[in-house]
């Protein structure tokens, strides 16, 4: 109960606050069906409330944080896919920028065939830029 009270502080989350008043109206629950003396007395039908209650707030937190946390995660993963492609685009341009201003001519072949040259390697062979 503790750790689930030091978490919530710490995160100000719906989840470990649901699940901290839950496990708490538990407790209250089973204290006021300890107390009972009678089966039909006032403190045995509380215990019962009580444990329903707590017992609904513990499946409603735990059924919220799994219908949410896939969704988090998801988000989370896109916000990183879309920052690697950004750094992606950054760091290609720049090696495009230093191949086509390198003095030595560049060539990429692949199955015999040239897939990209650079400027230096067009004038070394003499060909025109390609644009």
């Amino acid at each position: 109960m503790v750790l689930l009270t030091r978490n919530w502080q710490r995160k100000r989350d719906v989840f470990h606050a649901l699940l901290a008043s839950g496990l708490l109206i538990l407790l209250l629950g089973e204290f006021s069906l300890v107390q009972h003396f009678i089966f039909a007395d006032l403190n045995n039908l509380l215990g019962h409330i009580y444990k329903a209650w707590g017992v609904s707030l513990v499946f409603w937190a735990v059924y919220a944080e799994a219908m949410t946390e896939p969704y988090k995660r998801l988000r989370q993963s896109e916000q990183q896919l879309t920052a690697s492609e950004a750094q992606t685009k950054t760091l290609l341009q720049e090696n495009r920028i230093l191949l086509d201003n390198a003095f030595v001519g560049i060539f990429f072949v692949k199955d015999r065939r040239f897939i990209r040259v650079n400027r230096g390697a067009e004038l070394l062979f003499g060909y025109a830029p390609v644009k």
